[in-house]
């Protein structure tokens, strides 16, 4: 019995791997945010200009590439931990596309296709409008984050997470 007086289901192995693979995910999305928010430090940077302008411009690249490389470590490792909850079941490996190429997986996967297309047009629409260039820089930002929340969201990794919430929701109501 838990403290309220009811019978709580005793956390599964699965239960337990999902809420690692819930952090590496959060982490992954935070890391890759981070990265592509960089990029709009591009607005400020100067190689000619001031110091702080100088700062920026290194601070452009080495916080876009720092933040990716950390992303994608994480999201290796999360990677990683699913093939290995994987190993002793059949997987469907031959169902199993690359996220890049799959739309509309889930509610999460739909909001990200939806924010890549929307960023992609106004990132084409600013490059032959004149506008602000902190805009553009926003537009950029935006459809780089977005192109890589669909890849993710779409993808077996993230799938892996979303049926497993979906398996400790149904649990959880029994």
């Amino acid at each position: 019995m838990d403290s309220s007086g009811g019978n709580k289901p005793p956390p599964c192995m699965r239960c337990i791997l999902l809420k690692h693979a819930i952090n590496l995910i959060k982490r992954t999305v935070l890391f890759l945010l981070l990265s592509s928010l960089s990029l709009l430090l591009a607005a400020f940077g100067d190689y000619r200009g001031k110091w702080w302008n100088i700062l920026a411009a290194v601070g452009v690249g080495a916080g876009f590439w720092i933040f990716l490389i950390l992303g994608y470590i994480s999201f290796y490792q999360l990677s990683k931990r699913r093939k290995e909850q994987e190993k002793g079941s059949r997987s469907q490996k031959d169902k199993q596309r690359p996220g890049i190429i799959v739309f509309f997986a889930n509610p999460y996967a739909r909001a990200a296709d939806i924010a890549m297309v929307i960023s992609f047009i106004a990132t084409v629409v600013f490059q032959f409008v004149p506008f602000s260039e902190v805009v553009s820089l926003g537009s950029i930002a935006a459809f780089v984050f977005s192109a890589q929340m669909h890849g993710i969201f779409n993808g077996v990794n993230f799938q892996y997470i979303y049926k497993g919430e979906k398996h400790n929701r149904k649990r959880s109501v029994e």
